[in-house]
Parts: structure tokens; sequence; C-alpha cells
């Protein structure tokens, strides 16, 4: 899926069907369904803190983007389409007990490019780490996720009802650059 090319017309030109489908027809069907992702994690996902960790998802939805991975193990997205995305990730995790912050990372090609950061509360408590922004994306970049946590603490990301759904990456093409 990608946005047909913009042609010009030249003065006189006979307009023929396939034209006009390429310029009309193909580029309305892009622009009302437009690439995007939605990945969710559904498990349990223990992350011991002091380094980076890679957040992998359990599931992910797509148009025009590609899911790297299967099962519980979609570790990354490759973008189709060049453009300028909006890009939301939310983490909810359950901290174990003095755990001052966890982190989530939205990178592209390996570099962290939007990051969300939570100051934990108390280790019965549910905290969420949210990180959004535009990001301009080419074909063939490589979206990815990563989470820090306190060092030498644990946090169990996912490990309930409700941060399952609050554990949600989405990826949306929202115009040319």
């Amino acid at each position: 899926m990608t946005l047909p090319s913009i042609q010009s017309w030249s003065a006189r030109e006979i307009v023929t069907g396939a034209k006009l489908n390429n310029q009309i027809r193909d580029v309305n069907r892009f622009l009302t369904s437009p690439p995007y992702a939605v990945c969710r994690r559904n498990s349990t996902l223990s992350i011991t803190g002091g380094t980076i960790a890679k957040f992998p998802w359990n599931s992910a939805s797509t148009r025009g983007i590609t899911a790297n991975g299967s099962g519980s193990n979609i570790a990354s997205l490759t973008i189709q389409q060049k453009g300028l995305y909006y890009v939301n990730c939310a983490v909810g995790a359950q901290p174990n007990v003095n755990v001052s912050h966890f982190m989530i990372d939205i990178c592209v090609n390996g570099s962290a490019q939007l990051r969300g950061i939570c100051t934990a509360e108390d280790a019965s408590y549910q905290d969420t780490a949210f990180a959004s922004g535009l990001l301009l994306l080419n074909a063939g970049d490589i979206v990815s996720t990563e989470v820090y946590v306190s060092a030498s603490r644990t946090a169990d990301f996912a490990s309930g009802t409700w941060q399952q759904d609050t554990c949600v990456l989405s990826l949306n093409w929202t115009g040319r650059f």
C-alpha cells in the first residue's frame, strides 16, 4: 500500500481511464485507508532494571506497516510508506518496592526518538508511562520500543487487566513530508 505518485497533466492530453484511476481513485483509496499499526501487550513481562530492555508486543493489527515477529514476540514494525506519523505509546506496570521510576522509549532504527517517564508512586499501584509525538519516517525505517526500570529493581508490565488495557503502541500515517 503506497500513495501513488502525483503526476502532471499535459495541455491537450487525452484523459484515459487508467490515468483517472491512478490520479483519483487510487489516491482516494490510500487517503481513506492510510497505514496504521496498533500493538498490544497482554501477558506479563518482568523487567529487572539498570539497563535498557527491549519491550516486545503480543499482538499487532496493521495496514501498510509490517509487524516483525509473531505471537508474544513482536519486536518491531517496518514502515512501508514514507510520511509523517503520529505515534503514541503507553505502558502500565506494577513496580516492586523502591522502584523510583520507569520509562518507555519509541525508537527509530535503534535510536530513541520519543520518551515517556513515570515516577512510581507505590508498589501497590499501577503506574503508566506515556510517550507520543510526530515522527518523519521513511520506507524501511524500523520502529521499536524499549523500557528502563530503576537500577536493581523489577517491574511487572501488563501483569493485570488494567495494565494490559494500558500497554498499547499505535502509529498512524498523517501525511506526506
